[in-house]
Parts: C-alpha cells; structure tokens; sequence
C-alpha cells in the first residue's frame, strides 16, 4: 500500500498522517551523502535491511524532502526560506519512522549538514564517495544528472554544488561535458572532507568501493558508528558496478583527471592537492 501512495503522488499526506498519530521522537536520523551516482542506493538498501533502521521508501529517495533538498544545494541564496521547511519536514520523518531510526538518502544533504547538525545533534553521517572515472561514467547515463552540467548557466552563480567559482567559471564555460561531471564530483570531495573535519562525530567515511569489496569490514564500521546492536546482512554485489570506469575511453579518463587536478590547482586549495586519499582515487 505505501508504495503505491508513491507511485501516485499521496506520500506527503501519508507521512503527515503517519506522524500526527506518533508523537515519540526518541530515534536520530542517519544521513547518506556525497555526489550523486556514488552508490548511495545501495548503501541506503543495505541499512534498511536492517531491524532497527527504515527509509519509509523502500529503497528510493524520499518524496518528502529530497526534491527540495536539492534545490536548497543548487540555490544557497534560498537557503533562509527553504532549509527550515526541510528541517519540519525531517522532524516528521523522524516521527513517521518510529522506533526505528531513520535512514534518509539525499545525497545533497552534504551542503546542509552544519544546518542538520545544528537541529538535530544526534545525526550521523555517511560519506560515501566513489572513483570518479565511475561516477562520471554514470552521471553521463543519468539525464536529470546531467542536465545539472548542461544547463548550468540556470543556475545561481558562483554555484558551490556544481563546482563553478568565480576563478574557473570561463574555463567551466569551455569544458566538455566529461570535464563538468569532473568538476562537480571534485567539489563534492572538497566538500565532503570540510564536512568531516567540522563535525567528525557526526560522520563516517566511507569509499564505495571498500563498500563493495569487503561489505563485511565496512558494514561492521557503519555497525559500530550507529551504535546498532545486531550486523548487518552481507549484501550482493553487482560487480559490474565496480568496474564502470572501465567502459569510459582513455581520453575521457584523461580528461576526468585533468578537469580535477585542475580544480585543485586554485589558490586557497593547497591542502586539497596534499590529500592522500584524493591521490589513491586518482591512481585507481
């Protein structure tokens, strides 16, 4: 029944309804962010398996806030007027899952995590970043995804979430496709270790293809971080989707890792260039 109140539109009054009649608020909400195409469904599926944990979505990203959390990311100049929306919204969520603690995939939460933070103290978050040879791969098979790059001048400028400052924004108007893609995956990663190093009680990183290669290691991480009780169930893995990388051509490859070493090349990101995480993704 609740999948079809998606599938028609109703899970907005569904959710309302579902957190008017639980007034408990005892659980934490637990955050899957990064970029796009990083895996985040499958981590999301993999954590509601779980007896403690729901999305209410059943896998999908939540209709209830995920459209305008990622508005909120591609337009920081509304963030006054929208982030306290999300945030009610959020403390619904948190009621509507009950007793079970809530797992919530929007990806873009990234840029908001001071913000979620800030209402909810108890919030934990998982980073979960992906090669991005792979992760282009897919946003270049993704036509909501890409038409973020295509259509970039809609957009507020400077624009964080796409990766355009005012240092690069005429190189950004020159660069491919690929490049873009490139671009926005390396200002997430910035992005993602500032987020780290201002909440990192809040945040566990992960690297999706640790994820995948050795589920049991890394989920028995996300166990200990979450404070959960029992392990997760191993996951199957595509392993394909480890590999996607390898269907891109050398010059896009190529292109991938200029775009980005590029991007870390302006001034004031000298440590980003000194990252050795960043340098072991690069060497994949």
């Amino acid at each position: 029944m609740p999948k079809k109140l998606i599938k028609h539109g109703l899970f907005n009054a569904y959710i309302r309804v579902l957190a008017w009649h639980k007034s408990s608020r005892n659980g934490f909400p637990i955050f899957i962010v990064g970029t796009g195409r990083s895996g985040t469904h499958f981590l999301a599926k993999t954590l509601r398996s779980h007896s403690e944990l729901t999305d209410l979505t059943w896998g999908r990203e939540n209709p209830y806030v995920f459209r305008l959390v990622t508005q909120a990311a591609l337009a920081e100049a509304q963030n006054k007027k929208i982030i306290p929306i999300i945030i009610d919204r959020y403390k619904r969520l948190l009621r509507a899952a009950a007793p079970r603690n809530l797992v919530d995939q929007s990806h873009p939460n990234l840029w908001h995590a001071e913000q979620l933070v800030s209402s909810f103290p108890k919030s934990k978050f998982l980073l979960l970043v992906r090669n991005p040879y792979s992760v282009v791969y897919s946003m270049l098979n993704h036509n909501a995804v890409k038409n973020w790059a295509l259509e970039w001048n809609k957009y507020n400028i400077p624009n964080r979430f796409l990766g355009i400052d005012q240092e690069n924004i005429q190189l950004y108007e020159e660069m491919s496709l690929v490049e873009r893609c490139a671009v926005r995956w390396i200002a997430h990663y910035e992005r993602a270790r500032e987020v780290q190093s201002k909440i990192p009680d809040n945040v566990l990183f992960l690297l999706y293809e640790d994820l995948c290669n050795d589920p049991s290691q890394n989920l028995s991480r996300v166990q200990g971080f979450l404070g959960l009780s029992t392990p997760f169930l191993t996951p199957r893995v595509n392993e394909q989707s480890i590999n996607k990388r390898n269907n891109l051509s050398k010059p896009d490859r190529d292109a991938i890792r200029k775009a980005i070493l590029n991007y870390v090349s302006c001034q004031g990101r000298e440590w980003l260039r000194s990252d050795k995480q960043l340098l072991k993704i690069l060497a994949w």
